[in-house]
């Protein structure tokens, strides 16, 4: 467990999924998810990808028929790949 309670502003379109993902552990008060440096460890990571990818697909029955996208892929688009 971390020693000092990470705390983050997150700004999605600049910081990107990893970031959302810590902000939302801080936002629950889910502390003890952190390892010593403040960081969520990568199965942590790999989980939220997964809920992400859940999501998405529900969201892959939703159409937006003006911009031929459905929900799904705008969730990957902003939430679904991890960073290489």
């Amino acid at each position: 467990m971390a020693s000092e309670k990470p705390t983050v502003q997150h700004d999605q379109e600049q910081d990107g999924p990893e970031a959302l993902f810590k902000w939302m552990a801080v936002r629950s008060g889910a502390f003890d998810l952190f390892d010593p440096d403040g960081r969520l460890p990568p199965t942590i990571i790999a989980l939220c990808y997964c809920v992400v990818e859940a999501c998405a697909l529900i969201g892959d029955d939703f159409t937006d028929t003006q911009g031929g996208s459905n929900a799904g892929e705008q969730i990957r688009g902003m939430l679904g790949e991890p960073k290489a």
